[in-house]
């Protein structure tokens, strides 16, 4: 059964322009900007279904429009069941009422009678940590209070269909853990989920697919492997002519830096059957190999990398020398893989650092400083942290 049907949907705003006059005077001129155009959609009863792209590609504005906030300009909306949602901080929220009374207008604005609602309170209340706060006005929450709250009420006025706009890091460790907890109830409950985030790793996670969007129109649809790899392709290509610090491209001295003696060249992600990745899987094989040109005969080089969390953590910091592998000499152009026959990562964005030195590890040669990205995936519910460690258990009696 389709839970919700998007058929050639099309949103447009109007975007003023400078027109003739001057201060005052001057007259605008309103140009239509299509925020979604022509997009063909169908997810189904019990689906998790991801929405990514960059920026203004219209990943709220479709949201925006399953939960009824839009109305198309053009095409259909097909909703089957109840919507709920949290599409950004604040949405749907009176903040001059108390959060009592928030939670009771948006039940009721769902069909939900009042003493379902109060049945159900006290869940939403502790749900969000705010048992001191029920009383308060929403205009005197913190940010942090008001997206907990939004998305505990969300997710507890039973809704058949969810949406969540960028509210996978939402509160603390503790919250986050409860509610990803709670959106894997709903896929046990056959729920359908609809979810917009940037964070790839955490998005990669839960959904069955993924929907990638490009200026309002439907890119690639497919497996969540396939559409990553898409986007950051995608986003790699458009970057190769900036200025700003991409993967592969940048010089910039803040991310790069060494004598270039030997230069990397190229930095080249490999999953198990040798074909560049963005997305890996854990417990698969990686394989990090670094592409360089040496300028002369150096001896002994020392190659390393070093992986970092999305939040700048070092995980590891392997070099061949380090490890006991020579490199006897490094001449003209060749190559080194760091071969990972088991990844022991668990899902998450994570930052790659690769780089060549002298054989005392003193002179930087070549140090490409957390230039590169990629994602794990692939993390079962009762796995935790970021890494597993490779041990065993012995057992005597």
């Amino acid at each position: 059964m389709t839970a919700v049907k998007l058929h050639d949907l099309g949103i447009r705003f109007r975007t003023p322009h400078a027109g003739p006059g001057r201060g005052i005077f001057r007259r605008y001129i309103y140009k239509p900007l299509y925020a979604l155009e022509r997009v063909n959609l169908s997810v189904e009863k019990g689906e998790a279904v991801g929405i990514i792209g960059e920026n203004g590609s219209g990943k709220t504005t479709l949201l925006s429009a399953v939960a009824g906030i839009l109305r198309p300009d053009t095409g259909a909306i097909e909703v089957n069941g109840r919507v709920s949602g949290i599409l950004g901080l604040g949405i749907g929220c009176k903040p001059k009422l108390s959060a009592r009374d928030n939670i009771f207008l948006y039940a009721s604005m769902l069909g939900i009678r009042n003493r379902d609602t109060e049945k159900k309170f006290d869940e939403i209340v502790r749900f969000a940590g705010i048992e001191d706060f029920t009383e308060t006005k929403l205009a005197n929450f913190s940010s942090g209070m008001l997206l907990r709250f939004g998305f505990s009420v969300a997710v507890n006025v039973d809704p058949d269909i969810l949406l969540l706009d960028e509210v996978l890091s939402v509160g603390d460790e503790a919250f986050r853990e409860k509610s990803y907890k709670k959106i894997s109830e709903f896929r046990r409950q056959g729920k359908t989920i609809m979810v917009v985030s940037h964070g790839l790793g955490e998005i990669a996670s839960f959904c069955d697919r993924l929907v990638l969007l490009d200026k309002g129109r439907v890119r690639k649809t497919g497996s969540v492997r396939e559409v990553i790899d898409e986007y950051l392709g995608m986003v790699s290509e458009r970057s190769a002519g900036e200025d700003s610090a991409v993967p592969g491209k940048s010089e910039n001295s803040m991310l790069r830096w060494g004598t270039k003696e030997v230069k990397i060249e190229k930095v080249a992600l490999l999953g198990a059957g040798g074909e560049e990745a963005g997305v890996f899987y854990h417990g698969g094989k990686m394989v990090v190999r670094m592409h360089y040109n040496a300028q002369r005969k150096v001896k002994a080089p020392v190659f390393g990398l070093a992986v970092y969390d999305i939040n700048g953590r070092e995980i590891d910091g392997p070099n061949t020398r380090a490890d006991g592998y020579a490199v006897e000499y490094a001449e003209g152009e060749g190559y080194i893989d760091y071969i990972i026959d088991n990844l022991p990562l668990y899902d998450g964005e994570y930052l790659l650092s690769v780089s060549v030195y002298d054989h005392m590890v003193k002179q930087p040669f070549d140090h490409h400083d957390r230039m590169y990205k990629f994602l794990v995936t692939g993390k079962k519910a009762w796995d935790r942290g970021i890494v597993r460690i490779n041990a065993r258990w012995e057992h005597k009696i």
